[in-house]
Order: structure tokens, then C-alpha cells, then sequence
């Protein structure tokens, strides 16, 4: 990458001549990803802003939110405050410059290739740290080792990087960095830390960036506290999720990549119940369907020949959560040596019954099971209901004729289900 083609691309920008145009009065320089992401390309998704200043950050966010119809929100203490808006492309930070000084707020980045800076609108290029000769031969480079011990969220930001550009890698000085840091992983907030594990799930290359994680001893740190002593997922079975290996029912893992990898991270971790990942906050679902993967995986996998009436019952009670399931359960049982078949059995159900079980409406009120069985409100009958309920999923009872004549035999005190 020449200098001057990058100088070309973003005077060319015509969200940063856009930009320009509402702040001319104001001293403004864009910093990081945006930068880094022109000189590769790439449509950039975030642009930070620097400015001299706490005031200057605010009237510009004020200038910008009026110019975009928007509401900006203040982050963090007044003095560093951040302010964060959405404009018509992306989502605008606006930062106030360490100390008034570009080389000190240079000095403080995470990585080279994100310590460039475009003064709006027309320049000049600086480029403190070397990061154009770095984006040049795709290398990751950390500014220093003292930066990553300042905030150690970024020695996994550093792996989500080679993740997502391609052709990158980390260089091995900050290799050793990041490998001698890992274990102060596990004192990064955990927000912080669950934004860059679904980032790196999604990224291009996660089956790469994850890899490169587990090697320099990422992975357990990263997990939900108390401090995992180690990580117990298998490589194997991620690289049939979303390496070269082929997985026996890729769409299950096209359904929900991103939730397939998380779960494939969680079952490694001993903390995977939903109360423990919370701590990522991740959207509820994800937390939830994540969680019941993991801990569910193992069961499908000890019953992968079961019948469609099991099969069914299975699904019922994975709910929504059933493909991540399937996706985790049957790559781990193909890398150890399993037959695919069976789980493409699984798919095609899915396929065909989801909507049917997952939609499903209980056959007679609880109020006439109560008066059919004897049985008063309370739990005793919660278990006969549920167990009608899984005597409907499986098809056993299919109309309320059949549940019926089901709960007479039940009532007499049956030791298995009947058939209607």
C-alpha cells in the first residue's frame, strides 16, 4: 500500500467529506479501523474521531447528531469521555485527544495498523508507529508490551484482527507478548471480553483466529468466571464446524454460525449455564440457545440412533436451540469417528417438524386433566401435563379423543405411556 494512495482514497470518502463539511471549525482527526480499512479496501463498519478535547468532542457529537437526525450518548468520565451516535453508514466515537497530543494518543493504541491518522479534510497522513508497512506485509503488530498490559481485552482483539483481515497474522514478538499475557485475560471485564468472542465467531476466519486463541492460551482465560483451570473443547470438532473438514449437516451450522462457534466455546468451559454467560451480554437468546447447546450436545450425541418419536421429543425440549445443538453434537461425533447419516436423519426432521412441535398447543386444558385424573392444581399435576405434553410430541396422543382415553389409563397409575 502506497501512502499516496491511501491519501487518495480517503480525501475521496464522501463520508469524511461529508463529515468535514458539518465540522469545519473544529480540528478533527480519523483514527483506526477506518484508516486501516481504506488502505485494504474494505468498507469500514466504525469511524472514530479524534479531537482536541473534551469540549470539541462534545460540540462535534452535538453537530453531527443535528446534522444526521440522531441522539448521541456520553461513555465513560467527563474528562476521557466517549461519545458514540449512528450516522447514515456506521457508528460514529468521538474521542478527545490524549493530553492534546496525537503522538501520546498514538502511543497508547493496541496495534500499529490502527495508530493512523487522517487530519479532515485533506490531510496530512501520520503515521507514528510504521502501521502502513505493517498493513503493507500484513503483519499485527502491538505498539508495545506495556499497552496490552494496560488493557488486555486486545490480546484477544489482536487474534480477532488476524481473523477478520485476510492474509494477516501476528507478528512473533507480539506473539510472545500476547502468549506470556493470556492468563491476565481472566481479569478483563467480562462485557468487554464477550464482545470480542462474538466478533471473533463471526469473523471470516474464525475457525483460524480460534485456533491461533487455543495456541497462545486464550481460550480458558476468556471463559466465564470462577477462572477456568482449562479448555476441554476439541479442535476437531471445530474445524467440522467451520474449517475444511465436512460436517454431516452443514445447514444447521449455516443457520446460526456465529451461535454454533459460541456454543463450541462454552462446552469447553466448566461455567456454561445460563447465568454464567450472562456475564458476556450477549442478546438473551444467544445466552440461552448457547447455554443449552452446550450442555445438551453430549446427550444427543449418546442417542444419535434414536427413533423419530424420540428424535421428535429431543427437539421439544432443545426448542429454538435445536440446530446449534445439532451442529455442535454432530461435529463432535464425526471428528471422533462417527457415521454422518444418522444426523442428516436429525435435520430432515428438524426440517419437517420444527414448526409443528415447536408451535404446538396442549391438547385439553389443565382444568380437565384435573378432572379427568383427580388431581388438584399443584405439582403432581404440572407432571402429568408434562407428560402428556411429551406423549404429544412424540405422537403417541394425537388428538384430544386420544388424550383422553391416554389419561384414563395414566389415572389408574400406568407405568409407561400408552399409545391412543
Amino acid at each position: 500500500m502506497k501512502r499516496q494512495t491511501l491519501e487518495s482514497r480517503l480525501r475521496a470518502d464522501r463520508h469524511l467529506v461529508e463529515i468535514a463539511e458539518h465540522i469545519d471549525s473544529v480540528e478533527c482527526w480519523v483514527v483506526g479501523g477506518w484508516v486501516r480499512d481504506r488502505a485494504l479496501g474494505r468498507e469500514p463498519p466504525d469511524l472514530d474521531l479524534v479531537v482536541p478535547g473534551a469540549e470539541a468532542a462534545k460540540k462535534v457529537a452535538a453537530t453531527l447528531a443535528a446534522a444526521w437526525g440522531t441522539t448521541p450518548r456520553l461513555l465513560g468520565r467527563p474528562e476521557k469521555a466517549v461519545w458514540r451516535l449512528t450516522g447514515p453508514r456506521c457508528k460514529v466515537e468521538i474521542w478527545p485527544m490524549e493530553n492534546g497530543d496525537l503522538e501520546a494518543d498514538a502511543t497508547r493504541r493496541d496495534f500499529t495498523c490502527n495508530a493512523l491518522f487522517w487530519r479532515l479534510p485533506d490531510g496530512p497522513l501520520l503515521d507514528p508507529t510504521g502501521g502502513i508497512g505493517d498493513i503493507t506485509d500484513r503483519r499485527i503488530r502491538a505498539i508495545s508490551r506495556a499497552n496490552l498490559e494496560a488493557d488486555t481485552v486486545r490480546l484477544l482483539r489482536g487474534v480477532r484482527l488476524g481473523a477478520t483481515l485476510e492474509g494477516f497474522s501476528i507478528e512473533p514478538q507480539t506473539r510472545g507478548w500476547v502468549s506470556d499475557l493470556a492468563p491476565t485475560l481472566a481479569d478483563a471485564p467480562r462485557e468487554r471480553v464477550g464482545a470480542e468472542l462474538r466478533n471473533l465467531a463471526h469473523a471470516p476466519r474464525a475457525g483460524v483466529g480460534l485456533k491461533e486463541a487455543a495456541a497462545l492460551g486464550l481460550l480458558a482465560p476468556a471463559g466465564p468466571r470462577p477462572r477456568p483451570a482449562e479448555f476441554d473443547a476439541t479442535l476437531d470438532t471445530l474445524e467440522r464446524m467451520v474449517g475444511q473438514d465436512r460436517h454431516p449437516a452443514p445447514a444447521s451450522v449455516a443457520h446460526n454460525q456465529t451461535q454454533a462457534v459460541l456454543a463450541w466455546l462454552a462446552s469447553g468451559w466448566p461455567a456454561n449455564s445460563p447465568k454464567a454467560l450472562a456475564a458476556f451480554a450477549w442478546p438473551r437468546d444467544l445466552v440461552r440457545n448457547t447455554a443449552i447447546a452446550a450442555s445438551r450436545h453430549a446427550e444427543a450425541g449418546m442417542a444419535v440412533d434414536r427413533s423419530p418419536a424420540g428424535r421428535r421429543e429431543f427437539i421439544a425440549r432443545c426448542g429454538h436451540a435445536f440446530p446449534t445443538v445439532l451442529a455442535l453434537a454432530a461435529a463432535n461425533d464425526v471428528a471422533r469417528g462417527g457415521r454422518p447419516q444418522p444426523w442428516q436423519r436429525w435435520w430432515r426432521q428438524w426440517i419437517r417438524s420444527a414448526p409443528a412441535i415447536l408451535e404446538s398447543r396442549p391438547l385439553l386444558e389443565a382444568s380437565e386433566v384435573s378432572t379427568i385424573t383427580g388431581v388438584e392444581p399443584g405439582p403432581q399435576l404440572g407432571r402429568i401435563l408434562a407428560d402428556l405434553e411429551r406423549a404429544a410430541v412424540r405422537r403417541d396422543v394425537r388428538s384430544p379423543a386420544g388424550a383422553r382415553r391416554w389419561l384414563c389409563i395414566y389415572s389408574v397409575g400406568a407405568s409407561s405411556e400408552p399409545s391412543a
